[in-house]
């Protein structure tokens, strides 16, 4: 294997990626090898904000002491680095469009193979780091060497990323060499896309109800059961020169080594074929002709066809929902926290917890940021039509906000189930994630026109323009830390001194702020655009 030849398509695959990214960076006089660091500096930094975020929480447990809590938090970000394995391995090998460009160039096809599975780990590895960062405390508080724990830390976390890269390849590989995955191509990824999720859900939601069963049996902190499959990563930096610590790296190695063997002798070798059957047309679509339909209604059908993309919804749902969803059904099992009887005062910081909660739901990879660019080059098409922008951009934003919006009610309604708020205090948190949620789809439908891009190969290109994965990380960050604070010292200010007029006048500066901004956005976006 050349290592040059397979480093060169590593380069080219990550700056393919994310095209914007790359442009911007070289309009900074970015290029060659300080172009390639630019580019994988984004993603380490994403890391270490992760990092940052979950060893706050870690730095509570001695692992060393709690070999189940270890196995939890492995399984956990194991699960999250799966579903986006799944998820990254499936547009970089499939929907990508860059088959073409490889066919007539000296390359092996395990070369090309490692090159896509280089780029789908720098981008997938950043949310699964926190691993590192267990792995490390475990030895800390386990007594090893330093130096060496930082050398049995890394190796484990390795191996644990070989084992989710193995999984996620065979998942994907093995199901689109099937027949009737290429038949039905479609369809199919969509049920695998959304089993994936489920998976992951069902994952959290049942480790969340083992830890409830065992705090609630014993009395005090305690340990809960351990998943005795991942116990061989915990030996392995636990007690890494013990004969159990031995055995089980020699374990772990010789399964992981199988498992490469595997995937060598099974996938790599057919690996154009996949990509050629799966870029051909498979199931023919037969649409019936609706007669007497107007412009709207033809619109409407056109937009909701564009967002039939499996993997489109994928990611809105995992980016937008999940979060929310997993706190939320979190709650419902395994905690017992009611609402019910708490004062009508709230009833302000309940308006603006859901103005902030829907930043979490409306974001650059929600429906409403993406909606313009998922017409592809029918955009330009469109634009050549005798028809007004205004009218067409403006059915596109009805249809893309009124998704959103059934999405947030989704979420603001469930939340108010499971936590049994008051009428009043559910009426409020309603009206403030719908506020909030038009004004944040409207930004995003004009930040989409802005940043159009019709000729990109990989739903993730939409999402991470502007800012890149790191805007997106730290918009997510930044938008949880401060929305925390600023609810917790609402509702402290409330209990302590705030009088009940006070919450009408809150309520009324967020809706007047809120009108400076769509007049804005009007005079800005929507007088320009053709009439």
């Amino acid at each position: 294997m050349n290592s040059r030849q397979l480093f060169a398509l590593a380069r080219v695959n990550l700056r393919y990626l994310n095209p914007q990214v790359t442009d911007r960076l070289r309009k900074k006089g970015k290029s060659g090898r300080k172009l390639t660091q630019s580019i994988i500096n984004q993603y380490l930094f994403s890391g270490a904000i992760f990092i940052f975020v979950y060893a706050a929480t870690m730095f509570a447990i001695d692992y060393s002491k709690m070999p189940g809590f270890f196995t939890y938090y492995c399984a956990l970000f194991a699960v999250l680095g799966f579903s986006q394995g799944i998820s990254g391995i499936y547009n970089i090998f499939f929907e990508s469009r860059d088959l073409v460009d490889y066919l007539p160039l000296p390359f092996r096809q395990f070369e090309i193979f490692l090159s896509k599975i280089l780029v789908v780990a720098i981008t997938i590895i950043p949310f699964m780091l926190p691993l590192l960062v267990l792995n490390f405390l475990t030895g800390l508080r386990s007594g090893v060497n330093l130096f060496l724990n930082l050398i049995c830390s890394l190796f484990s976390f390795l191996l644990m990323s070989g084992y989710v890269f193995v999984l996620s390849s065979f998942v994907v590989f093995l199901l689109t060499r099937l027949k009737f995955f290429q038949t039905h191509k479609k369809a199919l990824t969509s049920v695998m896309l959304f089993l994936t999720m489920a998976v992951v859900l069902l994952s959290v939601f049942w480790m969340n109800s083992q830890t409830t069963s065992v705090q609630t049996s014993t009395t005090g902190f305690s340990d809960r059961p351990a998943l005795k499959f991942l116990l061989p990563f915990y030996m392995v930096v636990h007690a890494p020169f013990s004969v159990q610590g031995l055995l089980s790296l020699a374990g772990i190695i010789l399964v992981l080594a199988l498992g490469l063997l595997f995937l060598r002798v099974l996938i790599v070798p057919r690996i154009f074929d996949q990509m050629i059957a799966l870029s051909t047309p498979g199931e023919r679509l037969t649409r019936k002709h609706k007669a007497n339909q107007n412009l709207r209604q033809i619109l409407f059908g056109y937009n909701f066809r564009l967002i039939q993309n499996p993997n489109l919804i994928m990611q809105v749902f995992s980016s937008s929902l999940m979060m929310p969803l997993i706190f939320f059904v979190s709650f419902a099992f395994t905690g017992h926290f009611s609402l019910a009887g708490l004062s009508s005062r709230y009833f302000g910081v309940f308006f603006v917890s859901g103005f902030i909660l829907s930043f979490l739901i409306v974001n650059q990879a929600s429906f409403a940021a993406n909606i313009i660019s998922l017409d592809r080059e029918n955009f330009d098409y469109v634009k050549a039509l005798p028809l007004s922008q205004r009218i067409y951009l403006g059915e596109k934003f009805t249809f893309a906000v009124l998704l959103q919006i059934a999405l947030t009610l989704i979420v603001g309604i469930t939340g108010i189930l499971i936590f049994k708020a008051p009428l009043l205090h559910g009426i409020s948190l309603l009206i403030g994630m719908l506020l909030s949620t038009f004004i944040l789809s409207l930004h995003f439908f004009a930040r989409d026109y802005r940043l159009l891009l019709t000729n990109w190969t990989s739903i993730t290109q939409l999402f991470a323009r502007g800012a890149g994965t790191l805007g997106q990380v730290l918009l997510l960050m930044g938008t949880m830390l401060i929305g925390v604070i600023i609810v917790v010292l609402y509702a402290l200010a409330s209990t302590i001194f705030l009088p009940l007029w006070s919450h009408f006048l809150v309520v009324a500066v967020i809706f007047g702020a809120g009108g400076v901004y769509l007049v804005w956005n009007w005079k800005r976006f929507w007088d320009q655009l053709e009439s």
